[in-house]
């Protein structure tokens, strides 16, 4: 990949904070003074924080606004096509760091982050993707996309990719993503398969002899106030739909991505014919999974189906043709 021009190379900071929000000015705020703060306790290692709104219509701006008067270090940037996937292709996109390291909006940062990430990556460009410790942030929360294993791991294929290392604590170099490539916009929180930007991003990088790795540090606190089974079945059930969407996508390129489909079928119909009993304590069944795993699936190949169409029927989503690692065009829209 081209390296995109660099206007600041001269005073380049070494870390790239990119945060992608959009109507959480509630938990935003939060985020960007742990920033700012962990930031400041690593003061020899310049740090700049982005943040992406993708398309907020709450006080999002104002509260930016806020933070970027009291920290230089803070920019904030407008990416009105919604998709996480698409916002952070515009926080790459500004970015000037050697390292990007992806935190979500509702996420606080462990005070050593900063220093805990560079004595990791050091001052080289290691081919990698690095994931950190992720902690639950409200012990009323249910225990959910949280990781705290306390030994460092290295990726395999024998590990299900989603959920090794999250997209909320997900770091990478410049110079990996100048040969992954972005986030493919056809997934993630905003696009029709709700989840999974960051697992593709994992298999892509894979596929390409990329060195995955988790480290038990560089922690961060998710605060995702998911408290019922409802609410913990939808979250559920949009990661299934994103892994379908990946078996499919990779069904050819990386089969070995199958076998975990295939082990919850085989579980799925254990439950139905009451050989197995459903094992998870909120009633999460493989049955379910699986549903939403074809669902997934029926999704991305009709989007394949409906972009060749594309070109013979004009239609009005002009996202279907879109090439799916390509980043979100730029915004200039300035603060609010």
């Amino acid at each position: 990949m081209k390296e995109r021009p660099n206007e600041h190379a001269g005073d380049a900071p070494y870390l790239s904070i990119i945060v992608c929000t959009r109507n959480r000015a509630d938990k935003v705020g939060n985020c960007l003074r742990s920033a700012i703060e962990a930031a400041e306790a690593a003061a020899d290692i310049t740090t700049e924080i982005i943040l992406v709104d993708n398309g907020s219509t709450d006080a999002t701006g104002d509260i930016v606004a806020a933070f970027s008067a009291r920290s230089q270090a803070v920019r904030y940037h407008l990416e009105p096509q919604t998709g996480l996937a698409r916002a952070r292709n515009r926080g790459i996109d500004e970015a000037r760091g050697q390292v990007f390291a992806f935190v979500d909006d509702d996420c606080t940062f462990d005070r050593s982050f900063v220093s805990d990430l560079h004595r990791h990556w050091g001052k080289a460009e290691q081919r990698m993707l690095l994931g950190g410790r992720i902690d639950l942030g409200d012990i009323n929360d249910l225990p959910l996309t949280i990781k705290l294993d306390n030994e460092e791991q290295y990726y395999r294929t024998s590990i299900h990719p989603a959920g090794f290392i999250h997209g909320c604590n997900f770091t990478m170099s410049r110079s990996v993503f100048q040969e992954i490539g972005y986030f493919d916009p056809a997934f993630g929180v905003g696009s029709k398969l709700l989840a999974g930007e960051d697992t593709d991003y994992v298999i892509r990088a894979h596929d390409a002899g990329v060195t995955i790795r988790y480290v038990p540090d560089m922690a961060v606190a998710h605060f995702h106030g998911r408290r019922t089974r409802d609410a913990i079945r939808k979250v559920s059930a949009a990661y299934a739909t994103g892994n379908g969407a990946l078996y499919a996508k990779y069904a050819f390129r990386c089969p070995w991505i199958l076998r975990n489909f295939a082990r919850d079928v085989r579980i799925a119909l254990q439950e139905i014919i009451g050989v197995r009993a459903v094992q998870d304590p909120i009633g999460l069944s493989a049955v379910r999974e699986v549903w939403w795993n074809c669902v997934g699936a029926g999704r991305y190949m009709w989007r394949g189906i409906a972009s060749r169409l594309w070109w013979a029927v004009p239609s009005p989503r002009g996202d279907l043709d879109a090439a799916p690692d390509r980043g979100a065009r730029k915004s200039t829209s300035p603060l609010r």
